[in-house]
């Protein structure tokens, strides 16, 4: 046998060594190809199901709004317009005297964004109050602290001027026709209380 012979056997021999060290002949490592593939690709399927259904579960809590966001028909389990019994049946107020004949302030747990609901013998619940050192905010960003113009951004129907309004402007409610939301300034033209209140509160002024 020829170098040239010699040479092209000895390679040839390497490479079917190489193979036989995998377990597989050539038609082998072929199908060992299509393994991988096959499994790459069924990994990948995975990776964009389990990233889809992250979105959608993203999506979907960021829909239902968040412990931070009040309104628009109310926070949480507890919503404005709420029957007196559903409401205290939530379990987030410390205590819940029973509405009779004139309305009544429960407390909320201090695991709450909210400092109390005003409750109406007539409607329910009138009334939902935000605690002044949460970060309880409306679905368009206003929260305690906000600047009168920056409120007016959120709701153009606001004018820097109902700062001066007694008790508070009440701004409509996007979405929800039968709320509003009560605000109140301090000095320096910020919120410093916000309220979402049924329209039909008949509690104060």
């Amino acid at each position: 046998m020829n170098t040239r012979a010699l040479a092209a056997a000895v390679i040839a021999a390497t490479v079917l060594g190489t193979v036989a060290g995998c377990g597989r002949t050539t038609g082998g490592m072929a199908v060992a190809t299509q393994t991988a593939a096959s499994t790459a690709t069924t990994s990948a399927t995975t990776s964009t199901t389990a990233a889809t259904e992250t979105t959608t579960a993203t999506s979907t809590t960021a829909q239902a709004g968040g412990s931070d966001v009040l309104g628009p028909f109310g926070w949480g389990p507890v919503t404005t317009g709420m029957d007196p019994t559903a409401a205290a049946a939530t379990g987030i107020f410390t205590d819940t005297p029973p509405p009779a004949g004139t309305c009544a302030q429960w407390n909320a747990v201090l695991a709450t964004p909210l400092e109390s609901a005003v409750v109406s013998p007539t409607i329910g619940v009138a009334a939902l109050i935000a605690r002044s050192d949460a970060q309880v905010h409306t679905p368009e960003g206003v929260r305690i602290g906000s600047t009168a113009a920056q409120v007016h951004q959120a709701y153009p129907s606001f004018d820097v001027a109902d700062v001066e309004t007694p008790n508070g402007p009440v701004i409509a409610v996007p979405g929800n026709q039968k709320a509003g939301y009560r605000l109140g300034f301090d000095g320096a033209g910020k919120v410093s209380y916000l309220t979402l209140e049924s329209v039909e509160q008949d509690c104060y002024a």
